[in-house]
C-alpha cells in the first residue's frame, strides 16, 4: 500500500465541496438581494386578540432572520433583556413560508409546551412594508381552537390603535361547545 498523496486528497475534497458552497452562497445572495424575500427580515411587533375574557390585545416582539443552512426565514420571539430567551411565558419560534398567492404562512410553536400557532398574513407586493394584517389560528389555554385577527408592524403602536386597526372579534369555539351540550 502506497503513501497517501495529501495534496491530491485535499484538492479533491475542495473540488467536491465547491458546488455545495456555491449553492449556499447563491441562496444567501438571493435572500439578501431580492426585495420580496428580505422585506420580512428584522424586528417586528405582533398584535393579537386574547382568546380569554374580553379579547384584550397581546403584544409580542419577534425577530425574523434568514437561515442559510435550512434555506428559509426563521422567526423567534425577541426579548432584548433575556439573552438566553428563557422566560416563564410562552416563547414562540418557527419559520415563514415562501409567498403563496397573496399570503405567507408563519408557523410558530413554543418548544417547551404543545402550544402551536399559525398565521396567515397578507403579503403586499410593495417593499418595504411597515404593517400587514392577517389571521391566526391557535389553541387557547384549555386546548380548544381559536382564531382571530393579527397585525404585525415594524414600529411599536399603542394597544388601542392596534385594536382599532384589527376591528374584529376573536372566534372561539369554547362558547359554541358550551351551547352544544
Amino acid at each position: 500500500m502506497g503513501a497517501v498523496n495529501w495534496p491530491e486528497v485535499l484538492a479533491g475534497f475542495l473540488v467536491g465541496l465547491a458546488p455545495l458552497m456555491a449553492r449556499q452562497g447563491y441562496i444567501f445572495v438571493k435572500y439578501t438581494r431580492m426585495p420580496g424575500r428580505r422585506k420580512y427580515l428584522g424586528l417586528w411587533w405582533s398584535y393579537t386578540s386574547s382568546t380569554r375574557g374580553t379579547g384584550r390585545i397581546i403584544e409580542r416582539r419577534m425577530r425574523v432572520s434568514y437561515s442559510p443552512l435550512i434555506d428559509r426565514l426563521s422567526i423567534r420571539e425577541y426579548d432584548p433583556t433575556d439573552k438566553d430567551f428563557v422566560s416563564t411565558r410562552l416563547t414562540y419560534s418557527g419559520h415563514v413560508s415562501e409567498r403563496k398567492g397573496m399570503v405567507r404562512y408563519f408557523s410558530l410553536m413554543d418548544p417547551a409546551s404543545h402550544e402551536r400557532m399559525e398565521w396567515f398574513m397578507f403579503d403586499p407586493f410593495f417593499d418595504p412594508i411597515d404593517e400587514t394584517i392577517g389571521l391566526y389560528i391557535a389553541l387557547d389555554l384549555r386546548g380548544i381552537p381559536a382564531a382571530g385577527a393579527i397585525l404585525i408592524s415594524r414600529g411599536r403602536i399603542s394597544l388601542e390603535e392596534a385594536g382599532e386597526k384589527m376591528k374584529c372579534e376573536v372566534l372561539r369555539l369554547a362558547p359554541m361547545l358550551d351551547r352544544m351540550g
